[in-house]
């Protein structure tokens, strides 16, 4: 748990430890590997572990906010649970080590596991598959997988047979996997019809565009360098009262490549720290990277950082 206030000494407020175990996949699952944390449509926190193949739901306490878990659902063994993500009521949770995307539901006081579906095509081990971040835009979910270094696309289908027996009326199916644009894609993030790839191995964010009708990227239409991207987050910029006609930009910030400055047609995707202004509401990009920022050279021909 940590303060609202960043710069509060004592930030951290409360912490709670995992239990402990481990997994069958003995050299990535020796011990608790918290991965991800995400609220549930319910009011817990649900904590991904890789390293033990569970879910650790975790409950706040409104008054005193002190953490408590409440239960300790079990993942299939050697899942490897990685991301997580809401889609309606059901939590999508992605295995990292089987490839496979688990439908996570409660019924009554369990969680219960309706199905899975694999997120790429073929046999998970042909070429080494390592699903990393999770994502559902509009009705779809997008899947980047490590190793294979590609996005992967899935939809829900109706399924005729389970709805005449009682079993899922539908079903996620795969749509297709393209590639990422560059190596080892780590994170990404959907805005203004583009998806903005971290491909940590290749020190790139690609620029892809999603196709309307199928939703599956294409190949990239722009490459940013800004070297070992470990996360990336749209965000959205509330319009300013006053739109000055040349926007201010800091002498180190950098337009992200691949969409139009604040105020013309398509919106905007930026770096956070440059000086946004638009007529309307805007995207920006978030890139964060380990390491020090890169050295380039901005569009106005000054080094930037």
């Amino acid at each position: 748990m940590l303060s609202s206030e960043a710069t509060d000494p004592a930030r951290v407020t409360a912490t709670v430890a995992l239990p402990s175990g481990s997994g069958p996949v003995a050299d990535r699952q020796g011990g608790p590997h918290a991965h991800q944390i995400v609220a549930t449509p319910w009011g817990t926190h649900l904590v991904s572990d890789l390293g033990t193949d569970r879910l650790i739901e975790v409950a706040v306490d409104v008054v005193t906010l002190e953490p408590s878990i409440v239960a300790v659902p079990p993942m299939p063994p050697g899942s490897g649970p990685r991301h997580l993500a809401r889609l309606g009521g059901d939590l999508l949770v992605v295995g990292e080590l089987d490839a496979r995307l688990y439908v996570v539901r409660r019924q009554g006081d369990e969680l219960v596991i309706p199905y899975s579906v694999a997120v790429v095509e073929g046999e998970p081990n042909e070429q080494g598959a390592l699903p990393s971040h999770l994502a559902v835009h509009g009705s779809r979910i997008y899947v980047a997988t490590r190793g294979r270094d590609t996005i992967s696309v899935l939809e829900t289908s109706v399924d005729a047979e389970g709805a005449s027996d009682g079993a899922e009326s539908s079903r996620l199916r795969l749509v297709g996997q393209v590639p990422c644009g560059g190596a080892w894609p780590r994170h990404f993030a959907i805005a203004d019809g583009l998806l903005y790839c971290a491909n940590q191995g290749s020190d790139t964010v690609s620029v892809l565009p999603l196709d309307e009708t199928t939703g599956l990227p294409g190949a990239p239409v722009d490459l940013f360098p800004p070297g070992s991207p470990a996360c990336i987050v749209a965000v959205r910029s509330p319009r300013p009262r006053h739109v000055p006609e040349t926007p201010p930009r800091a002498p180190w910030s950098r337009r992200l490549p691949g969409v139009r400055p604040a105020g013309t047609a398509g919106g905007a995707g930026q770096l956070r720290g440059t000086s946004r202004c638009s007529t309307a509401m805007t995207s920006s990009i978030d890139v964060s990277w380990r390491g020090s920022p890169p050295e380039s050279t901005g569009e106005n021909g000054r080094g930037v950082k």
